[in-house]
């Protein structure tokens, strides 16, 4: 099926308050080959190597040091919120 036109309606329609809507025609419609979607399908892959011109960085998470808030939780103090 190759739809021809569209009529797109607002949330807001109404035929009396707000009767706009928007019209769209297609011309020159085609139907995908057979194997269209299937090399689609395909396409839609990252390649598993990079190209050989690209230079990869490996850096290691290295974790933030323990923050002040960690620190004042364990003093003892009550700092719930009543």
């Amino acid at each position: 099926m190759i739809p021809s036109a569209l009529v797109m309606y607002a949330p807001n329609f109404d035929i009396k308050t707000n009767p706009e809507w928007d019209h769209y025609e297609f011309t020159s419609c085609n139907r995908n080959g057979k194997g269209q979607w299937l090399q689609n399908f395909w396409k839609g892959f990252i390649d598993e190597k990079p190209p050989s011109d690209w230079k990869v960085l490996r850096n290691h998470f290295v974790p933030p040091p323990s923050s002040q808030r960690t620190a004042d939780a364990d003093d003892g103090s009550d700092n719930s919120i009543r």
